[in-house]
């Protein structure tokens, strides 16, 4: 998951709201580890998310992998730090939840979920100023099969035009 700082108007409110939701994930995903994807300035909004937790989660959670980012911005940067945590998790079952950090962390964390073959998930729900209103929350699997199949169907192509006929079968098969 990735952690930002919320709503800078709102700071305090916008960061138990994010406890709340990101605490509402942990419950919802059934994870065994939890991976968080943190700047130094998000770290703390992670004080917020325990008080909403279930006992047996609260175990889980004390034992969370955090991954401080050097920033929160420059999506290049962005997806090599977090690479280095999907490189060491990928031989396990991935869920992400990008949500819950600025845009291009977002955005970044998408990008590799798709890549690494990951289930992706959303919080969504009723929003007021922009903060999911607490007891509206669902939980949503969003589907990038298209942009997928899309890049296998290109890469087959592609294949088939060299005459490699066994390698864009076996793309072709991915589909």
């Amino acid at each position: 998951m990735s952690i930002g700082t919320g709503i800078k108007i709102k700071e305090e409110e916008s960061k138990k709201s994010q406890g709340h939701g990101i605490a509402f994930a942990i419950e919802e995903s059934k994870a065994d580890n939890l991976y968080f994807l943190c700047t130094k300035e998000s770290k703390d909004t992670l004080n917020y998310v325990k008080e909403y937790l279930s006992p047996e989660k609260k175990i889980i959670f004390r034992n969370k992998h955090i991954k401080i980012l050097s920033g929160m911005s420059d999506i290049n940067t962005l997806i090599k730090e977090m690479k280095e945590v999907f490189d060491e998790i990928k031989e396990n079952k991935i869920t992400v939840v990008p949500v819950f950090g600025t845009k291009m962390m977002t955005s970044s964390l998408t990008i590799l979920g798709i890549l690494y073959n990951a289930k992706i998930y959303s919080v969504e729900g009723e929003r007021i100023n922009g903060i999911v209103k607490e007891g509206t929350e669902k939980w949503e699997s969003q589907n990038y099969y298209r942009i997928m199949n899309m890049f296998y169907l290109e890469k087959t192509l592609d294949l088939f035009n060299k005459y490699q006929y066994t390698a864009a079968d076996e793309y072709l098969n991915k589909i």
